[in-house]
């Protein structure tokens, strides 16, 4: 039997972003970059993850911080400027809403 966030879009989606964020090689001057993409990536999974059995006050709390961690992960993607970001930003902008009306 899944766990309840095993089922979700949402997670799905953040764990394959969180994967290709763990790939990339940055360019050096922004590698300082990649440390932060990869906190956040990671961030959003395990939120996403942990709300997903939560109450919904509790719930609501750990969409607040994926969201977040999306958004900042979306960020460093803009600066950084990798070949593919592009699409997981739409990714990450996808879990965004996805996130902002939960099922």
């Amino acid at each position: 039997m899944p766990f309840p966030h095993e089922n979700l879009d949402a997670y799905r989606m953040a764990v394959e972003v969180a994967r290709w964020c763990a790939r990339q090689t940055f360019p050096e001057l922004r590698r300082h970059l990649r440390e932060p993409l990869i906190r956040a990536a990671d961030t959003l999974v395990l939120q996403i993850a942990e709300g997903a059995g939560a109450k919904e006050e509790q719930a609501r709390t750990h969409r607040a911080t994926a969201s977040a961690a999306a958004a900042e992960a979306c960020a460093v993607l803009d600066l950084a400027d990798l070949p593919g970001a592009s699409d997981r930003q739409d990714q990450l902008r996808r879990i965004g809403d996805l996130l902002a009306s939960p099922s």
